[in-house]
């Protein structure tokens, strides 16, 4: 919120939790209270320090503004944020590790594995201290809205497997006419009477050739309408635009396998 905010909330919290929170509630606008309750001879410690995570899955929505990240140190590599946000860093160890994070957005991936991944960008292998420094990273992207931090694996599949799969919640959702269905991830994603009558039928008995030919007998039936190159789509090219659906339904965390 800014270094004003800051200040403000340091004068009106006195040191004490519960006012800084709530104060916190009214300035933000949150509706929904979160409290952890625990018992009164439980010694708490507030601190974040990386070693909390070790083992987490880090994820964030930052996007890269380039095709290929320069690591060069102190040249600046800049992302942006869904916000529209431009975060920018010189440090080649946290550049490398967002253009991980982006090659794997949105599913994330282990800290530590991070490390490892962002260090073979560099052409070394990751040391303990490159754990540290992302984990310090990840909690202050956390702790500023850009960053996710999870113990468990995401759900979904990045890669439609051979018979692509979903939840049967899911394939209820695109059952309706709605214009939205929430992925994995509860987020409501816009989807097309293509993409509906795909995960519809995204069971995991169907292999590719079975749910085109489900979709060739809708387009027969009139059920709706497909286009390709602004033109009605032939059986020909069927195939790959099949394929490209099931592709972007895994993107945007639809797919469990």
């Amino acid at each position: 919120l800014g270094p004003e905010s800051a200040a403000a909330a340091r004068l009106h919290g006195q040191g004490e939790m519960v006012r800084l929170e709530s104060w916190l509630d009214m300035v933000t606008s949150r509706f929904f209270r979160r409290s952890l309750v625990c018992r009164a001879d439980r010694e708490l410690d507030r601190k974040l320090n990386p070693a909390r995570i070790a083992g987490h899955w880090i994820n964030t929505a930052l996007t890269a503004n380039a095709d290929e990240v320069d690591l060069t140190p102190g040249v600046d590599a800049s992302f942006t944020a869904p916000n529209g946000l431009v975060i920018s860093t010189a440090e080649p160890l946290l550049k490398a590790a967002l253009r991980v994070l982006d090659e794997e957005r949105p599913r994330g991936v282990v800290l530590e594995d991070l490390a490892e991944r962002a260090a073979a960008y560099l052409h070394r292998p990751a040391t303990p201290d490159d754990v540290d420094r992302l984990g310090a990273n990840a909690l202050e992207l956390f702790a500023q809205g850009y960053a996710e931090v999870c113990r468990e694996a995401p759900r979904f599949t990045l890669t439609p497997g051979r018979r692509p799969r979903t939840t049967a919640l899911i394939r209820r959702q695109a059952g309706s006419d709605r214009d939205g269905v929430f992925n994995l991830r509860h987020q409501s994603i816009a989807v097309d009477a293509l993409d509906r009558a795909l995960l519809a039928q995204l069971d995991g008995t169907r292999d590719r050739k079975a749910l085109i030919a489900l979709v060739a007998e809708a387009l027969e039936r009139g059920d709706f309408e497909v286009q390709y190159n602004d033109a009605p789509v032939t059986p020909a090219a069927l195939v790959d635009v099949v394929d490209s659906k099931l592709r972007r339904l895994a993107q945007v965390a639809f797919l469990t396998a």
